[in-house]
Formats: C-alpha cells, sequence, structure tokens
C-alpha cells in the first residue's frame, strides 16, 4: 500500500468474539506460572470474508475447526491450562479485531501461544507455515505431538519477510507464540463468490482439525516452553516432521561441506575428472540455465499479463500454478538436457571415455556447495536445502570414475540423492502456489540445479536412448507448455470479473456506474448501455472530473491504490438514495476561533462512511462512547468501517464560519436504475469484489 497522505485517518468498529474454557485441574500451569503470567493456549481465526466471498473456507473452515476442537477439548481429563477462543472480526480490512485485541483486552496478557487457522484456497495438504522467533522449543512440542500438517523452516524464514500478513503478526507483537495453519489449493474460489462449502475439499478440513487437535491436547497439558529458544529447523518428508537445532543443522551443513571437498579432490587427484572440464560444464551450464530461467519468466509474466485481464480474481492461470509450472519446469529442464548430451560428446578424458557425467555430477557438487554457504548466511534455517542435496552429490560423485559409474556400489551410491530429490519438489509445490506463476524462472533454475545429481540415475534408467533423443525434446515440450496454457486460458466455467458500482450525488443530482474490471462483459453492458460494438475499454479522466474522483477514493481508500490505475465509468440516471443528515451546531468561540460539533445520522445498512473536510479543519475528535477521541491535527478525509447510526465529531474552525465538507455513504448492492433493471449476471461472470453504492452530499457553509 501507499504511504499514508497526511490528514487521512480509517477507522472501524469491530465485534471480536472471545470464549473461555478453564482448566480442569491445578497443575502445572499454577504450580509453574510463565514469566509476564502468560499461561493460557489460545485458538484464534477471522470470521469476515472478503467482497462477495461467503467465506466457507477463508475462514470460515478455521471456525468449523475450532468448534469442533473445543468441543473435544472439553473433554480433556487432565487440561492443566485455559483455553481461550479469538475469533476477530475485520482481519481482511486489516487485521483490526486482532490489533484490538491484542491493545486494548486484557486477556491478550494471558495467552502464552496461539493456534491461528487461515486459508488460501479451498483444498490440498495443510501447511503449518508460520511460527513465531525463538521456536525450538514451539516446534518440538508440534513434532511430540504428532501433528501431521506440511512444515518446514523456510516457509516461515520466508513468511516473515514477505509484505504478508495473517492475525498473527499483530499477536506475535505483543509476545504471543503461536503457529500458522492453512491450506493454499483451489485458489481460483479464493476470494471469490465461489468460496462455498460445496467447493471446500472435506478431507482437507478434517486433516487439518487433526491437527489442530493434536496440537491443543499437547499444548493443554504439560509444561509449555519459553520464548527466548532459539529457533528450529525442520521439514516434513516421508510422512515425518524432521527436527534439529540450529546447531545441529550448521553441522550437518559444514559435514557435507568437509565431504563434498575431499571428495572433488579425490576425483580429480585419480583423473576421473578435470578442474577444467568442472569449469567449462559450470560456464555452459549456468549459461543455459540463468537463460532458460530468465526465459520462463519472461514467458511466464507476459502470459499471465494476458490472461489476467478482466477474470474474476485470481486469473486462471494463477489458480492452475502447478499444471502452468509443470508445463514451464518440462521446457526448462528438456534445454539442460540438450546441453548435457552436447557436453557428453564433447568433453573426453586423455584416453577418450567420456567424462561428461563425472563432470556434470562435480560441477552439481559445486552448485550446491554454493547455495549451502549462501542458505547458511541468508536463511540458516534453511540451509538443509543446501546441505542434504549436498550429500547427495557427494555420494553420487563417489560412485563415479573416469568412465562413469562404477557398477553396483556407483548405483547405490547414487541413490543418496533421492531424499534431496524427493524434499526440493515438495518445496517448490508450496513456492509455486504461494507466489503464483512469477515463481516459474526460480523454480525452473532450481530443478536445473537439481539435475545433475540425478544424471546417474537417469543414465541408468535410459543409458543413451534418451541423451540422444533430447534434441526434439525442447520442441515436444514447448508445445505441451503451450497447449497447457491455451487449455488453462479456455477451460469452460472461467467466469469474468463483473463487480459493478453506483456513484450518486445529491447536490449535482448526477450518477454514474463505476467498475475497475477491465472487460465487461453482457451484464456489465446491460448495466453500462453498452453497444456491443462499443470498447472494451475506457480511461476515465479522474484529474478533470473531481465528482469521479471522489468516487475512486471512496471505492479504493485513496491511500491503499494508486490514484491513477484504471477505472470505467459511465454516466447513469439519477435515483435518489438514501443519504446521510448531517448537522452543524456551534459549541464555543474563541476569538477567530470556532468549535462545533458536526452530527451524522446514518442510514441503516451503511457499510462505510467517508467524510470529506474543506477548509482548515484541526482538532478533529470522534465521540466514543463518552469519550472524545482526537483524530488528526489537520484533518482531510474520514472514513469510519460499520459505523453507527449516529456519529459525532467535534472540529475547531480557524478564521470562523462552520465546518463545510463532503459525506459519502457506501453499503452494499447496486439499485435497480437504468440498465441495471432486469439484468442478471450469468454463470460466466461474477462480482468478485463486491457491488456498492455511494451517495454524495454537502454539508456546513
Amino acid at each position: 500500500p501507499d504511504p499514508v497522505p497526511e490528514g487521512w485517518v480509517e477507522a472501524v468498529r469491530v465485534h471480536n468474539i472471545i470464549a473461555r474454557l478453564p482448566a480442569r485441574r491445578s497443575g502445572l500451569a499454577s504450580s509453574a506460572p510463565r514469566p509476564e503470567g502468560r499461561h493460557a493456549v489460545m485458538l484464534s481465526a477471522h470470521y469476515d470474508a472478503r467482497g462477495a466471498s461467503p467465506g466457507a473456507a477463508d475462514d470460515g473452515s478455521a471456525l468449523a475447526i475450532i468448534l469442533e476442537v473445543m468441543r473435544v477439548l472439553e473433554q480433556v481429563p487432565d487440561r492443566e491450562r485455559e483455553v481461550i477462543v479469538l475469533l476477530t472480526d475485520a482481519e481482511e480490512l486489516g487485521l483490526d479485531g486482532a490489533r484490538a485485541f491484542a491493545t486494548a483486552h486484557p486477556a491478550a496478557a494471558e495467552v502464552a501461544v496461539t493456534i491461528n487457522l487461515e486459508a488460501r484456497g479451498n483444498g490440498g495438504r495443510s501447511r503449518m507455515f508460520e511460527t513465531t522467533a525463538g521456536n525450538a522449543g514451539w516446534i518440538e512440542a508440534y513434532d511430540r505431538s504428532g501433528a501431521w500438517s506440511a512444515a518446514d523452516s523456510l516457509s516461515a524464514s520466508i513468511y516473515r519477510r514477505m509484505p504478508r500478513d495473517t492475525d498473527l503478526t499483530v499477536l506475535r507483537q505483543v509476545g504471543i507464540a503461536g503457529y500458522n495453519f492453512a491450506f493454499i489449493r483451489g485458489l481460483e474460489h479464493y476470494h471469490t463468490p465461489l468460496d462455498t462449502p460445496e467447493n471446500l475439499d472435506r478431507g482437507t478440513l478434517q486433516e487439518q482439525g487433526d491437527a489442530v487437535l493434536a496440537l491443543a491436547r499437547t499444548l493443554v497439558r504439560g509444561k509449555l516452553p519459553t520464548t527466548e529458544d532459539a529457533d528450529a529447523m525442520y521439514f516434513s518428508l516421508a510422512g515425518e516432521t524432521w527436527v534439529m537445532s540450529a546447531g545441529m543443522g550448521r553441522a550437518l551443513a559444514i559435514l557435507a561441506l568437509l565431504l563434498a571437498v575431499g571428495t572433488l579432490a579425490q576425483r580429480i587427484s585419480l583423473g576421473a575428472v578435470t578442474a577444467g572440464a568442472i569449469a567449462r560444464v559450470l560456464a555452459a551450464g549456468s549459461v543455459t540455465a540463468l537463460a532458460a530461467a530468465a526465459t520462463i519468466h519472461f514467458i511466464a509474466e507476459l502470459v499471465t499479463g494476458v490472461l489476467h485481464e478482466g477474470w474474476a480474481h485470481p486469473s486462471p492461470l494463477t489458480a492452475h500454478t502447478l499444471s502452468a509450472l509443470a508445463a514451464l519446469v518440462l521446457f526448462g529442464v528438456t534445454l539442460l538436457l540438450v546441453v548435457w548430451r552436447r557436453l557428453r560428446t564433447r568433453l573426453r578424458a586423455k584416453d577418450g571415455a567420456p567424462i561428461a557425467r563425472v563432470a556434470f555430477v562435480a560441477a552439481g557438487l559445486v552448485v550446491w556447495a554454493a547455495v549451502t554457504i549462501a542458505l547458511e548466511i541468508a536463511l540458516p534455517r534453511a540451509s538443509y536445502l543446501g546441505s542434504l542435496p549436498l550429500l547427495g552429490a557427494a555420494f553420487v560423485l563417489l560412485g563415479q570414475d573416469e568412465r562413469g559409474t562404477r557398477g553396483t556400489l556407483g548405483h547405490a551410491l547414487a541413490l543418496g540423492v533421492l531424499p534431496a530429490l524427493a524434499l526440493w519438489p515438495l518445496v517448490l509445490e508450496g513456492v509455486g502456489i504461494a507466489f503464483g506463476i512469477g515463481a516459474a524462472g526460480a523454480i525452473t533454475l532450481v530443478h536445473a540445479m537439481l539435475l545433475p545429481l540425478a544424471a546417474p540415475l537417469l543414465a541408468a534408467v535410459a543409458p543413451g536412448g534418451l541423451v540422444s533423443r533430447t534434441r526434439w525434446l525442447p520442441l515436444f515440450a514447448g508445445l505441451v507448455a503451450l497447449g497447457t496454457f491455451v487449455a488453462i486460458a479456455n477451460r469452460p466455467g472461467v467466469p469474468l470479473a463483473a463487480s459493478f458500482h453506483y456513484f450518486a450525488d445529491t447536490e449535482s443530482r448526477s450518477a454514474h456506474w463505476i467498475t475497475f474490471d477491465p472487460r465487461p462483459g453482457v451484464f456489465g453492458r446491460t448495466v453500462m448501455r453498452l453497444r456491443d460494438d462499443a470498447p472494451a475499454r475506457l480511461e476515465a479522466n479522474l484529474d478533470g472530473d473531481p465528482v469521479r474522483r471522489e468516487s475512486f477514493l471512496a471505492l479504493r481508500g485513496g491511500h491503499r491504490h494508486d490514484d491513477r490505475a484504471f477505472v470505467f465509468a459511465k454516466d447513469a440516471p439519477f435515483a435518489r438514495q438514501p443519504q446521510v443528515a448531517a448537522k452543524v451546531t456551534l459549541l464555543a468561540r474563541e476569538g477567530d476561533e470556532e468549535f462545533h460539533q458536526v452530527t451524522f445520522e446514518v442510514p441503516e445498512g451503511t457499510m462505510a462512511l467517508d467524510v470529506i473536510a474543506e477548509g482548515a479543519w484541526s482538532d478533529v475528535e470522534v465521540l466514543d462512547g463518552a469519550r472524545w477521541r482526537p483524530l488528526a491535527e489537520t484533518l482531510t478525509r474520514f472514513r469510519l468501517i460499520a459505523p453507527p447510526r449516529e456519529v459525532l465529531l467535534r472540529v475547531r474552525t480557524s478564521g470562523g464560519g462552520e465546518p463545510i465538507g463532503s459525506v459519502i455513504a457506501m453499503r452494499d448492492g447496486i439499485p435497480p436504475v437504468g440498465g441495471a433493471d432486469g439484468a442478471e449476471r450469468g454463470a460466466g461472470e461474477m462480482p468478485s469484489e463486491g457491488d456498492r453504492t455511494f451517495v454524495r452530499s454537502r454539508f456546513g457553509g
């Protein structure tokens, strides 16, 4: 988001739901209190939804899980500590409910740890994707609980650095430790009207519920960890969560590096490979891998830009990230196979034996040694993603001599790379879903780095045959990628975005339709009375039309979006709508300054109220219960989400005269006027952001 302009104030009234389940016996919680008095375990989720989404997965699934977990926990006989439930409001608006709990509710000081539940899709594996810092003890408790959700310290490390937040972001800032759970497949339903109970994967719901229950059962019994512990290194593989301390992870990295250096030196001294051959493979392979990754990234960005326009959020390509990524990665890896083939035919030892395979593996070892060192410096909790492939590369190289793989022993040692080959695809799947098609280039690059380690296994499966035909693989893979994109773009049932807004100005008795969707479909053309041959896009001149600019700011929040963003607007018939009644009362006069009270009578059903100041308003306060609370030293715009029926402002004006301004009331839906009469959206159009009506009026003066 852009920085909030000076004088902007945005406020929201929140209604959190908080419940308590007392401990069943006085055990550890009373005999060994934690620092700062934190003793309770909390389950948290948000109950609001985004736009026109019904919110079945995000975040209704979390509410269902919490209710069922609490039903089971109530029957646990040895529950030694209290359980608090926090269901927050206004998470989608900016974590406002969690912020209100963290800063204003006394129970926040009692919570030691929370299990926060989220969703970014409607199915797939349950993932424990984030923990708070100092998590060694909490991860040990997670492992001991037997909870089975995909978990790795890489995602936790990355998420802390990402500009994305959940309620846990706020809660951890006030000293509450936590786990964050979510599932992220089925992205095409995320934040759309398709997020319904019918589209929610029941198996995913059960899996996440089982994991949360297992973890909660462990946390309500026995001693809780301290938050001063170091961070742990952990990852999921072969149905287990593997946990090690940061020290053990560093030791593993050092061991892998030492073994790699020793193995490489031995292979060079025995003549199995030369430093020159390794350098040639590194140079050719690196250039090709980077070129392939850059090409894939460019193609992905280009295709995303073409396919995204007009589709309901998210785009079909983003929703089918795994299919698109698989096609792109196949294309990128085949380019690397071609390089392998050419190097294999050109690199030869002094006696004429081919050494390309040995040089290829040795080059991979060098690459993964560099990755291990880089991860140990930048993301030490994720260094296992370098050290495990590096160990595998060392084992693979040990099984190679100047003529290639050394029989049964060589193939047996080559199997040492399997853990790395199994681990990285799981990680890359999560990266692809979380970051979308924009991660295609990076994922292609990682696959390129894994390819040398699999060289002996590929040769064992298809010795010579596969390599000799690689000249046709890029063409085949390119056709597969192109076909995949075309199938995704043209698959039936993908709706166009079709959210429309009606803006009425009571002073000028004018109105117009507004949408931020760039391709109005049948419904949009009906609403806006566009001919079928009318242009699909129309850039509104916001600077030349202050009324439309006000509507734009009301719709987008002003400071949250670029003012130059695309907007499609067309005049509409004016129909009188319920408007805010404003009354200005003089309270006091001091010299050339006057103090006024502005009372707004808000129509029922109003979702948001925008007050736009004209002139010099200063020392503005809003009545909150029996207290006046300051808003800003100089107010230019005040937005109140979920306002009460009556809003009172106290204003000081300089130079005399009562305050002058405008007020905009926003509510759900659009009125049946003009082109909206009898218009219905077909299955091919979706109000993903929801329809809104805005009514602007002036007051004062």
